[in-house]
């Protein structure tokens, strides 16, 4: 679920789509071809869940046969995992002389008898028998990705999300300087190309490669296609239009769990999320320029002819209506192109290049900085740490899953009216510390209580993803507008790192099997009480320069630190 979204300044260009008609059947076309490939990129996203499933297993003894035959037994494995209990999921018990096998430990296991023989020597094993009934074949089933191991299955999702850092770095670039559409055309064929071949590896470190290569191409179709598409609308539809944008990853998820029912095979599962990316060559096709990026390039023609086939479209399905001072006017009529002419200086750009530094160059914009990083490494880490960790909730790994990418789908479409009743800061730090709370209430519940388990994790899904969902309205108003994509660029690089983090956070459990979650719900906690040292700006008019942002930062420090500074005086 990411929000790649950003403000533009009011141009020529909003105009222009005004007079275009700002809600029609173009639009509807539009989130149309979104969702296609938006769904693919949160299945892909959610994917290790099931690509790197750690089954129940248990060794495979090496001497099964002689103890069999001495002993007249079969199934040697499963009474070694008797005998050893948990240890039997790496270990198996071997004798150094088979002259020397005790039969007594085996009929003592076979009858239920309590074990009174002194245990055998013990060793690790390199082969495993595993458990087929959730998924038939993962990357630790057919890579041996257990026992010392084990680590290896986390790791994946790490590699897949450092690549993701790495291709938000290069997209964006690409994207400004070679226009939208080619951007995504790249971010398609390489989704494409590298995510089938994902499929194909023959070895570990085959897959981490072709795996960590899929993510750098992958998610870049989501923010390049959220651009395109937020470009081509007016600037008050933009918000509805990201909760559709990341409606689209809850949808995949859900049917990465469906998919996964009927495959439970990794590498057809990756088949099956990959191929259809290929129909994003025919949503290329169709797709238009951003009329933004055709006007900043010097091709006002192409620009003109795109918001004029827009306006033929609208009109024919709704009459194409502009608010203006209030009320609602007729749009004048338009024959081929738009009669909004897109002139020279439709965007006002500043010669001044603004940077990294400057979000921490002045004392107050540096403690918004500062905490907002923190912020979205938090939010992303337990997002992730919740989605990835599905499969170890126990019951039905599937149904778990669907449930938790539901809740993902009805955050975000609450999000809206909450913000708009409680307010930024008020519904960001409540839903953080909600989803802290459930973490590490999950951290004190007996797994075998199954209902209120799962229930503690949907709680924490849902709120976290509610807190993802704010972030992303909150940062577009908090910083100035020189600055605001920088802002927003560094505090997704920080998000990154956040699903970075998650799965070696979730690899404390091979030391604690509790601790990630109690991190989690630290993690989050903390979040939820920085938050209330940012200033709120619901109904809060954009910032156009530093010097203002950085006045309003310093006579709005937050709510908590407003509280403290009262009690300080009243003292």
């Amino acid at each position: 679920m990411e929000n790649p979204g950003s403000n533009r300044e009011v141009s020529d260009v909003e105009l222009a789509l005004e007079d275009a008609g700002h809600c029609g059947l173009y639009h509807v076309w539009l989130i149309l071809l979104m969702a296609l490939p938006n769904i693919l990129v949160g299945a892909h996203m959610g994917s290790s869940v099931f690509l790197a499933m750690i089954p129940t297993h248990y060794c495979i003894t090496e001497q099964a046969d002689e103890i069999s035959k001495i002993c007249n037994i079969t199934w040697v494995e499963e009474y070694n995992e008797m005998i050893l209990g948990e240890k039997s999921s790496c270990n198996m018990i071997h004798y150094s002389n088979t002259s020397s096998i005790d039969c007594s430990i085996w009929q003592q296991s076979i009858q239920n008898q309590t074990i009174t023989t002194p245990l055998p020597e013990t060793r690790t094993c390199d082969s495993w028998v595993f458990d087929h009934s959730v998924m038939k074949t993962t990357i630790a089933t057919e890579f041996g990705l257990v026992c010392e191991n084990i680590w290896a299955s986390y790791v994946t999702q790490s590699i897949f999300m450092a690549g993701v850092l790495v291709g938000n770095i290069f997209i964006g670039l690409t994207s400004d300087r070679f226009g939208r559409r080619v951007a995504f055309l790249v971010s398609a064929v390489g989704s494409v190309t590298f995510g089938i071949a994902t499929a194909f590896a023959d070895s570990f470190v085959t897959f981490c490669i072709l795996h960590g290569l899929t993510g750098i191409f992958v998610y870049c179709m989501f923010p390049v296609l959220f651009t395109l598409v937020s470009e081509l609308v007016v600037a008050r539809y933009r918000a509805a239009l990201a909760q559709f944008a990341e409606a689209g990853f809850g949808t995949g998820y859900m049917m990465l769990a469906l998919v996964a029912v009927f495959t439970r095979d990794w590498r057809r599962l990756q088949l099956a999320i990959s191929a259809p990316i290929a129909v994003s060559l025919i949503v290329w096709w169709v797709l238009p320029e951003s009329p933004h990026w055709l006007i900043l390039n010097d091709q006002r023609k192409e620009a003109n002819e795109i918001i004029g086939r827009m306006k033929q479209v609208n009109n024919l399905t709704t009459g194409c209506q502009r608010e203006q001072d209030g009320e609602a006017t007729e749009c004048e009529e338009l024959k081929t192109f738009s009669s909004k002419t897109l002139d020279n200086d439709v965007i006002v750009t500043s010669s001044k290049v603004y940077g990294f530094l400057d979000l921490v160059r002045t004392s107050n914009l540096r403690r918004v900085s500062i905490i907002q990083f923190y912020q979205w490494f938090a939010v992303s880490c337990v997002y992730y740490g919740l989605t990835l960790n599905a499969a170890e909730l126990g019951g039905d790994a599937f149904l778990n899953f669907f449930l938790i990418a539901l809740m993902e789908v009805i955050g975000v479409f609450l999000v809206i009216p909450l913000v708009e009743k409680a307010g930024r800061v008020p519904c960001s730090s409540l839903s953080e510390v909600v989803a802290g709370i459930f973490c590490i209430l999950m951290s004190y519940i007996p797994k075998d209580i199954s209902w209120l388990y799962i229930g503690c994790s949907l709680v924490g899904k849902f709120s976290i993803t509610v807190a993802f969902s704010v972030m992303y309205i909150h940062i577009s108003e908090l910083y100035p507008t020189p600055v605001r994509s920088v802002a927003s660029g560094a505090c997704n690089a920080w998000a990154r790192l956040g699903g970075i983090a998650s799965p070696v956070i979730a690899m404390l459990r091979l030391l604690v099997p509790d601790l990630p979650y109690i991190v989690f719900g630290i993690l989050s906690i903390i979040s939820g009480i920085l938050i209330l040292m940012t200033p709120e700006t619901s109904k809060q008019k954009l910032l156009p320069t530093l010097e203002e942002g950085e006045r309003f930062l310093a006579s709005n420090p937050g709510p908590l630190v407003t509280m403290w500074r009262k009690l300080k005086r009243n003292r």
